[in-house]
């Protein structure tokens, strides 16, 4: 009988060989499929995020030309028409006076006050004053003698007026205030005139100067500020157009990098060189004439020359409309392409994933059972059948029986090992599934399922999606290894979020996911901007800190499937990226709920 047992040991001793060298094999083969497939296809997915990110730079950059040329002709027309204030000099009068804006106050140098209050004057409309209201006008004012002024509020057209006053100013600045009351009916085309003439009945004969600073026009029961620009602030139009022509320069390089390998975009992109720089050329002897023009008038604006210049540079500023127009076509096409690629590769690598984490799980699956039914019931009913033999020949078992069963009981532990072993390797395997083989963060795969439970759940939640930026900049410059440095150090930030119930993804490359259950959308704006201020200020294995682009979401009621609040955080995240990176943005809902009922 104990032969019988010790041949029995060793058939299942022999069989365990064989099936563990097998399932090893099996297993091993699961794993090399799954390293093959990742590696193909997140090579391929950052080439193409690659790509993404040139068209959203190509677009940016257009978008960025085009509003900085429109801000710049709005400075210069805002410079030359006086910035809202209009000069006027009657010398039919014998008036004669030079005005400036400097020092961030308005100077007026009168050589001769003419016979007429109105001789002099300056004057700025045009607003709206309701009947049966109170205004108060205040301004700080000083002459180089002391002489009164005449302030008048009348209608620009037809010069009603409807409040005079004469004020006496002194050689000191002081403030001065004066309160009226509009009788009238409402008026929407109101102007108020400081006038500078000979408001006295004695002319005054001496030259001298008139400063005035801090106008303000208040409805007093409301608050409403009619007039609240008086600090006569204006910017220097050539040092803007200057600022904006190397702007230009850099915008015009980086687009051509982007788009380097394509002919067509690349010869558009050196047309619109050419334009800008002839548009500058323009703008720089628009703004050459128009200061000469008030320079020889001594006038605050230069309106009759202003119309006329600024139709110099319509022609040139058509074209670059209609070349930034072409590049915008052209690159929305190539980036929807790039789109569509991207997410059939997507498809194939997660197909090719989930098919050997299928096959994985069915393998184990079958071994279980295998052990189960060769090894634990037989190893159970042979412990049946020693207690039996033990209790039948305890009397009788000599000592090279003891000795046998001594290697029975041997064979028996080496074979409940090897189940625990198998039982261990099996539950390895499981999380080897789960989790990011580089960071140890939860991988894509269980991210779906954490998001379509949710969706079922119907609970508040929120959504965090980020990118690092400029990481292909980050591999080419320091290697691959840095890089994954960078993506570890990265993990260990998402894994120092405090919030119960937080989890943590690597959503693919350098791209990842934070769920947070039971958060709104600015609970979550918040934590967005503590772990991005964080990962700013902590230094990278580069040598220096990174910087991180962030994308906030959160569920909805009225969500029609799982993926929903993701669009909305990869939306708000591409935001970040499109309006310079290392920002947190969020998706409000409503917005773009009403955006969408009005389109």
């Amino acid at each position: 009988m104990s032969r019988t047992v010790g041949k029995l040991f060793r058939s299942f001793t022999e069989n365990i060989k064989g099936i563990m060298l097998s399932a090893f094999f099996l297993i091993f083969v699961m794993m090399v499929l799954i390293g093959a497939s990742s590696f193909f296809g997140i090579e391929r997915l950052s080439k193409m995020n690659q790509l993404t990110n040139d068209s959203y730079n190509v677009l940016m950059k257009m978008d960025f030309i085009e509003k900085s040329a429109n801000k710049v002709e709005r400075d210069i027309w805002e410079h030359f028409s006086g910035n809202g204030w209009k000069s006027f000099v009657d010398p039919t009068q014998g008036a004669d006076a030079k005005f400036r804006m400097d020092n961030e106050q308005l100077d007026v140098a009168v050589n001769s006050s003419g016979l007429l209050p109105w001789s002099v004057e300056v004057m700025q409309g045009s607003f709206t004053l309701n009947p049966q209201q109170q205004y108060r006008l205040t301004f700080d004012a000083a002459s180089t003698v002391e002489r009164p002024i005449q302030i008048m509020i009348e209608n620009s057209n037809y010069y009603n007026k409807y409040h005079v006053n004469v004020v006496p100013i002194t050689r000191e600045m002081e403030q001065y205030s004066i309160e009226f009351q509009m009788n009238e009916s409402q008026d929407p085309s109101v102007q108020l005139v400081f006038a500078f003439g000979n408001v006295s009945d004695n002319q005054m004969m001496a030259a001298h100067e008139i400063t005035l600073d801090h106008i303000s026009l208040v409805e007093v029961e409301t608050g409403k500020k009619l007039i609240h620009n008086g600090e006569f602030l204006s910017k220097d139009p050539q040092v803007v157009l200057d600022k904006t022509k190397r702007e230009f320069e850099q915008a015009i390089h980086s687009v051509t990098s982007s788009v380097t390998n394509r002919p067509e975009q690349k010869e558009l992109v050196y047309q619109l060189k050419k334009a800008l720089n002839q548009w500058s050329e323009e703008n720089e002897q628009i703004i050459d004439r128009l200061n000469l023009s008030i320079a020889s008038s001594g006038n605050l604006n230069a309106d009759q020359e202003l119309q006329t210049l600024t139709t110099m540079t319509s022609e040139t500023k058509s074209d670059i409309t209609q070349l930034i127009n072409q590049i915008n076509k052209i690159e929305t096409a190539h980036l929807n392409n790039n789109k569509e690629e991207t997410a059939s590769i997507k498809q194939l690598v997660y197909g090719s994933l989930i098919l050997v984490v299928v096959v994985s799980l069915l393998l184990s699956w079958f071994i279980y059972l295998y052990f189960n039914r060769t090894i634990i019931h037989p190893i159970r009913q042979t412990s049946d059948w020693l207690k039996q033999m033990t209790e039948e020949e305890h009397g009788m078992m000599s000592r090279t029986e003891q000795l046998n069963r001594s290697k029975h009981y041997a064979a028996i532990r080496e074979i409940r090992q090897l189940y625990y072993h198998l039982n261990d390797y099996h539950e390895l395997l499981c999380n080897q599934v789960q989790l990011d083989g580089l960071t140890g963060l939860i991988n894509r795969k269980m991210f779906d399922q954490v998001i379509e439970k949710a969706f079922h759940q119907q609970a508040q939640a929120s959504l965090l999606l980020l990118d690092i930026d400029h990481f292909k900049f980050i591999n080419d410059t320091y290697g691959h290894l840095i890089g994954d440095e960078v993506i570890k150090q990265l993990a260990e930030h998402l894994r120092e979020i405090e919030v119960e119930g937080a989890l943590s993804f690597r959503y693919g490359g350098e791209e990842f996911a934070v769920w947070l259950p039971h958060t709104d959308l600015y609970e979550a704006y918040e934590i967005a901007e503590r772990l991005r201020e964080a990962v700013s200020k902590t230094p990278s294995p580069t040598g220096k800190p990174i910087t991180i682009s962030i994308g906030v979401a959160d569920s909805q009621e009225t969500d029609l499937s799982s993926t929903v609040i993701i669009e909305r955080a990869d939306m708000a995240m591409y935001q970040s990226k499109l309006y310079g990176r290392n920002r947190t943005t969020l998706f409000e809902y409503e917005d773009h709920q009403s955006e969408s009922e009005s389109v």
